[in-house]
């Protein structure tokens, strides 16, 4: 029969096994709750960055000043964040990095689309090749699908659309279309000349003539309601563009 000391050492022993495994889930716990806050903060970061780049956009479509500035600096952040993303957890979770990769360079892509950057053109097949590789990883490692894997299929269904979408066309529901743009489309006679050089890039003359005519006809308005020294200087522009139209050596814009 153990004496009463054996009994105590057992006692403490087991005291401090306790001890052990409490401060081990203390531990465990308290890098579980690091880790949940620094995904909160990524999480809230990456929906700063979208609310940016959409406010942005909505901007754009109003003619809203700081529009361009706002996209581009939605852009950057969810870039940013992708970048992030890639160096923590590039190797515990690669497929939702991909993911995050995909979608940023998506929206770099979409970004110089729509203001008509030439950078576009390189950035595209880069987001297309990553694009297609991540959707591919997402059905080969069987991931179950949520709201991000769903919203990169609807975005990259979206990106191929508007990439081969012509200029002009996106120029037009972007700056001149009538439901947003019922009163300003009328005095907008730089937005008219615009869409014509698109619209001659992509070989519609008559179109772009048509353009070239409500130009004129925007400028006469404008200059109706508001006496601009520098926007009648900008009659000799629409003559001269009409005049390239037709002849047909337009090789640049203004």
């Amino acid at each position: 029969m153990p004496t009463p000391v054996g009994w105590t050492c057992a006692s403490f022993y087991s005291f401090v096994a306790h001890i052990y495994k409490l401060a081990a889930m203390l531990t465990d716990l308290a890098n579980l709750d690091r880790q949940t806050k620094k995904t909160s903060s990524m999480k809230k970061f990456y929906i700063i960055s979208w609310t940016i780049f959409f406010i942005g956009f909505i901007f754009k479509l109003f003619h809203l000043p700081a529009a361009g500035l706002l996209m581009s600096i939605g852009s950057l952040l969810i870039l940013i964040h992708s970048i992030i993303h890639f160096t923590k957890y590039v190797k515990t979770d690669l497929p939702l990095t991909l993911l995050y990769a995909s979608i940023a360079f998506m929206t770099v892509y979409l970004l110089s689309r729509l203001h008509y950057w030439s950078i576009a053109r390189p950035i595209f097949p880069i987001a297309c090749l990553l694009s297609l590789a991540t959707i591919i990883l997402l059905f080969y490692k069987k991931v179950e699908f949520a709201f991000p894997q769903y919203f990169l299929i609807a975005y990259f269904i979206f990106f191929f659309t508007i990439s081969y979408t012509p200029s002009y066309k996106i120029f037009y529901i972007m700056t001149l279309n009538s439901v947003l743009n019922g009163e300003s489309r009328n005095t907008d006679y730089r937005g008219w000349d615009k869409y014509s050089w698109f619209l001659y890039l992509d070989d519609k003359n008559d179109e772009a003539l048509e353009a070239n005519t409500n130009a004129r006809d925007a400028l006469n308005t404008y200059l109706k309601i508001i006496d601009d020294n520098e926007a009648a200087q900008f009659s000799n522009l629409i003559d001269r563009h009409n005049q390239q139209i037709r002849e047909r050596n337009w090789s640049d814009y203004p």
